[in-house]
């Protein structure tokens, strides 16, 4: 069972995952914790004062939908605490409050005028979520707008170009692409992919023009678009966008996003390391750092490769067994599906994931599965299948491969 901390030292240290967990333990008797859905409240109300978002989120959820000790009741003080996410931009707080004053839901007067306006508000910011409510609102009068039916028949052309690029029709094509010409106005990356697909090959109403595609992404880089360099990376390396090969470039461009931890160009960088590709020298053993960039952030293949690793010294990680059965053991503490059956089939085999085989261990553990201790269902349970791994025949393992999907090949 995960260590029990008194909720004064979780609030001093801040630490959100472990106030998440007791929150959870009190309300739903999960976690080894006594069920007291009064004390979770409680506890949660004592952030909310101190404003502490996270503690707002599960108040409002509570109130929906009966969750952390609170009582269903969708009226009760709601608009109030979303507007205070909304303040903080917090997207589904603000889709939220259109949304309440559309239908004059969760404690919101009903005033679609307002939803408008506010909507409206985000649009004027370039808000890409805003600007397709509108786009969605003026083709069908949702958000608190009036139906345009020119609106309509130019989006359902719209997206019926964006299931079928071949559409004949020069007039549908031709407004679709105005609409999309809109959107690439106001930076939605959807019609900036859209526009750069049909330059490149003359589709969406667009003119083949591989020149202006290039043109165009290296105008979004200028802006510092994350998307359009690792558009841009992926034509240096495959000779896509209008781009000529170059590895070199590439490597270059790729190492600038994994200095602003850009997850993508750390993935792709890991990846060809495995694989040896674009220059880059096959050498699983200097994965680790990059690695352990992804692990931060959670990256649940990254903490995969990071336990393999630790259990047989691959990919520049030092053996060390029991540290890879205490990190496994962290994320099935938490209710991770994949460590979950990590450690069943560690149980089940031995020498898997720094578990040594052991069925009296794994019948109790399934035991706690199947009355939900650890927060899951019966079906949830009933998911997680024993699989024999097959046994490796590599010779020398720091230079182990992963799959293409492991790796999160594009």
């Amino acid at each position: 069972a995960p260590l029990r901390m008194n909720k004064e030292v979780l609030v001093a240290e801040d630490n959100e995952e472990a106030i998440q967990h007791e929150i959870e333990g009190f309300a739903e008797g999960w976690y080894d914790y006594k069920q007291d859905p009064i004390q979770a409240r409680i506890l949660n109300e004592d952030l909310i004062a101190r404003k502490n978002l996270k503690a707002i989120r599960r108040k409002i959820e509570g109130l929906l939908y009966g969750n952390y000790g609170y009582q269903k009741d969708p009226r009760e003080e709601i608009n109030l605490l979303n507007d205070i996410l909304v303040t903080f931009n917090d997207s589904e707080a603000i889709k939220r409050k259109i949304e309440g004053l559309v239908e004059g839901w969760y404690g919101y007067e009903q005033d679609p005028i307002q939803a408008r306006m506010l909507n409206e508000e985000l649009v004027a910011q370039g808000n890409e979520k805003a600007i397709k409510r509108k786009i969605k609102g003026l083709a069908r009068g949702w958000y608190g707008y009036e139906q345009e039916k020119t609106m309509q028949t130019h989006h359902m052309i719209y997206e019926g170009m964006i299931h079928d690029g071949r559409n004949s029709d020069p007039y549908a094509l031709c407004k679709a692409k105005e609409l999309n010409e809109e959107l690439v106005a106001r930076g939605n990356e959807k019609s900036i992919k859209l526009k750069i697909q049909g330059l490149l090959r003359g589709k969406y109403g667009y003119s083949q023009n591989p020149f202006k595609a290039r043109e165009l992404n290296d105008s979004l880089i200028q802006s510092g678009n994350e998307e359009a360099i690792s558009r841009k990376i992926r034509g240096l390396l495959k000779g896509k966008y209008g781009y000529k090969k170059n590895f070199d470039r590439a490597r270059e461009l790729n190492d600038s996003l994994i200095e602003k931890r850009n997850e993508e160009a750390i993935r792709r960088k890991i990846k060809y390391y495995f694989k040896g590709k674009y220059g880059y020298k096959e050498d699983p053993r200097l994965v680790k750092p990059y690695n352990e960039m992804l692990v931060i952030l959670g990256d649940k293949k990254a903490i995969k490769l990071k336990i393999e690793g630790l259990v047989e010294g691959w990919y520049g990680y030092e053996q060390n067994p029991a540290l890879a059965r205490e990190l496994n053991e962290a994320l099935v503490d938490k209710g991770d599906k994949k460590a979950i059956k990590r450690k069943i089939q560690g149980l089940t085999v031995g020498g898997r994931y720094g578990y040594e085989k052991d069925s009296s261990l794994l019948e109790s553990f399934l035991a706690k599965l199947s009355s939900q201790e650890l927060n899951h269902t019966p079906q949830e349970v009933g998911q997680v299948s024993v699989v024999k791994p097959k046994p490796s025949s590599k010779q020398d393992k720091g230079k182990e491969k992963l799959t293409d999907e492991e790796l999160g090949n594009e």
